[in-house]
């Protein structure tokens, strides 16, 4: 039994009739009559009452009709659905997103997207650098938006760059950089340093280090915390600046803090979306075209 033999046997029982069957599938009325032949030997009773001008149900037939019916119309839904999400135009997509990396960027494209491919659900995540990172290895996510220098290189990734964020510092009131107006990393010689020591940071570290060097001197890094809160709490003591992505140095949300971006090279890092060369939810290509459709296409 197969799909043909019962495609066959639906198109008899809906017309009563083999010709009419037979024209409707493109084959001859011979073909149709072995079919159902075929079809009743292996089920072991008999679909039609077969006279020279008229085809009737069986009982047998009748009920094996609104059975077979229904599943075959389920089977054609099921067939529908599959090759809709092969196509990318429903299912689900997971994003992953990094704070408030790239400003209202993600909002309009959220938005754009929703508005033309409705039957594509959204899911979209917060988190820090280090759980962003972790989700896209895991395939917990499908994509995520999140800074260049926290993600590195990762050959099995492919990457898609969106634009840039300013990098600030941030200083107490009174700190001698308080009132400067464009620093520069090479301002931050000498100064003391407070930074985040956390696991998988060690890219955004390297960023850091490698733009002070440019500049001819290594930071001055004081002391580690494992928290934005005590990192913050810290600037407002004294102990030292910190640099950060404007969009996370906003939330300190301390009025006894400074915060101004940094000018000159540098002074900015890429937003970009990553995701996985080999495991592509077929969404994602969609999603990507309506990226390209708002200019963002490199």
């Amino acid at each position: 039994m197969d799909i043909k033999h019962l495609n066959c046997f639906l198109q008899v029982a809906e017309h009563q009739n083999f010709t009419k069957a037979a024209r409707l599938l493109s084959i001859t009325q011979s073909a149709v009559s072995y079919q159902i032949s075929a079809l009743e030997k292996e089920l072991g009773f008999k679909l039609f009452a077969r006279t020279p001008h008229v085809v009737r149900f069986t009982a047998q037939g009748r009920h094996f009709y609104y059975g077979i019916r229904d599943m075959m119309g389920f089977y054609a839904n099921l067939v529908r659905q599959a090759q809709e999400l092969e196509a990318g135009t429903t299912g689900e997509l997971s994003i992953g997103i990094l704070g408030h990396a790239g400003g209202d960027f993600l909002p309009k494209l959220l938005r754009g997207f929703r508005e033309r491919h409705p039957q594509i659900s959204l899911n979209v995540s917060q988190f820090d650098m280090v759980g962003l990172n972790s989700a896209l290895e895991a395939g917990d996510i499908d994509v995520g938006l999140t800074l260049a220098i926290s993600f590195g290189h990762r050959p099995d990734f492919e990457t898609r760059r969106i634009q840039g964020e300013p990098l600030a510092i941030l200083v107490a009131e009174d700190h001698p950089l308080a009132g400067k107006a464009e620093p520069s990393f090479a301002d931050l010689q000498g100064y003391p340093i407070v930074d985040v020591a956390r696991e998988g940071a060690a890219p955004a570290k390297v960023f850091i280090a490698k733009a002070c060097a440019r500049q001819g001197f290594t930071p001055n890094v004081v002391q580690w915390v494992n928290d934005f809160d005590t990192l913050f709490l810290l600037v407002e003591a004294g102990v030292g600046l910190a640099v950060l992505p404007r969009y996370r140095a906003e939330t300190h949300g301390n009025t006894r803090i400074k915060v101004t971006n940094l000018s000159g090279e540098d002074s900015t890092v890429d937003v970009i979306l990553a995701w996985k060369r080999e495991v592509v939810n077929p969404a994602l290509p969609v999603f990507l075209e309506e990226l390209d459709r708002m200019g963002h296409a490199g």
